[in-house]
């Protein structure tokens, strides 16, 4: 399976990862349904929504996977083939105060980091306007192991998923159920592509089956782990906006991610990142076979990064908060309202 994925929020799909996350968990635990419910085939309907909607709809959903100045530059980066409509347009608003350097990573060929990531996530979900049941709080703590090869000008990134397991704020009935789940991506590996200015080709996911690496990837993806940079020389102050149309589920996500330079020093810069994410309404989308119109999308991303030039991996928090509603078609033709709130806290760190 070939991904293209960028950045944290700032670029990647963090709103999408979070949603696969929170479908992954209502599918193993049934959605906190009653037992008559749980096992039903038949289509969701109004009527009977308080109990058994939630269910069926989310393990359906869940299988799927500031404006320039006039005086700005605009640089356009070479884009991954597969899942990214157009190329990622990185737009230099303000180059800062001088000293002005160009920010480029320098990897050491055969350099090897072990990047963690711990998140924690709430969602909320009602169908036709009736609050479903939640798990509670979803918390994980991933650790991948990632390997620099030099190819020419350009980085071959190989990661393994060495730990990936339920963090501490998840109940122990759902933790019990996520084990042997999140166990099985244990071993997973990406390789990628990256040059030096973060940006990410030739991503090739494999060590598990394509349905789940589909449902997983963007969740675990060590591809988080950077920051795509402007081609122009930068100083403290400095402003630059990514922006991107993804195609997901057959929907164009516009993803904007605006980073500002805190601090340079050396290899080591610092950056305030802040991020959105848009579906226009009335966008059909395919949740595994099942016909879907958004409503409203929104997801707003703030965060602090640590990116240190002379390594893989960044050090950081990211807050990820936002909404989807949308209206989902049974296979009867009954029109279902879905509307789920959302909120991810990511904490990443390497050594």
């Amino acid at each position: 399976m070939t991904n293209g994925m960028r950045g944290p929020m700032p670029s990647k799909r963090v709103w999408l990862a979070i949603m696969a996350s929170a479908g992954l968990v209502i599918t193993s635990c049934g959605g906190g349904t009653d037992e008559d419910s749980a096992g039903s085939d038949d289509p969701p309907t109004s009527e009977d929504s308080s109990t058994t909607t939630a269910a069926e709809v989310e393990t359906s959903t869940s299988e799927a996977d500031s404006t320039p100045e006039a005086d700005s530059t605009t640089t356009v980066a070479e884009a991954p083939e597969s899942d990214v409509s157009e190329p990622p347009v990185i737009t230099l608003i303000d180059p800062g105060t001088e000293p002005l350097v160009e920010l480029r990573f320098d990897l050491t060929d055969g350099d090897t980091s072990v990047l963690s990531a711990s998140q924690v996530q709430e969602f909320s979900q009602q169908v036709d306007g009736a609050d479903q049941p939640s798990p509670g709080p979803l918390a994980f703590d991933t650790e991948i192991e990632a390997v620099v090869a030099a190819e020419g000008d350009d980085y071959r990134i190989t990661s393994t998923v060495t730990s990936f397991a339920p963090g501490s704020d998840v109940l122990p009935s759902v933790a019990e159920t996520l084990e042997s789940e999140l166990q099985s991506m244990v071993g997973l590996t990406t390789e990628s592509l990256l040059d030096s200015r973060g940006v990410t080709s030739d991503v090739e996911v494999s060590g598990l089956p394509d349905s789940q690496a589909g449902l997983i990837g963007d969740l675990i993806s060590p591809t988080q782990s950077t920051v795509l940079l402007p081609e122009e020389a930068v100083g403290v102050g400095a402003t630059w906006e990514v922006s991107e149309t993804l195609s997901q589920l057959g929907a164009e996500v516009e993803q904007t991610s605006v980073y500002e330079v805190v601090a340079i020093d050396g290899p080591i810069v610092t950056l305030a990142v802040t991020g959105t994410q848009d579906v226009d309404p009335e966008t059909t989308i395919n949740l595994s076979g099942v016909e879907a119109t958004v409503i409203d999308w929104e997801v707003t991303s703030t965060g602090d990064i640590e990116l240190d030039l002379g390594s893989f991996g960044i050090v950081g928090t990211l807050e990820t908060t936002g909404s989807q509603e949308m209206e989902v078609s049974s296979p009867d033709g009954t029109a279902i309202a879905l509307v789920q709130t959302l909120s991810s806290s990511l904490e990443f760190d390497k050594s």
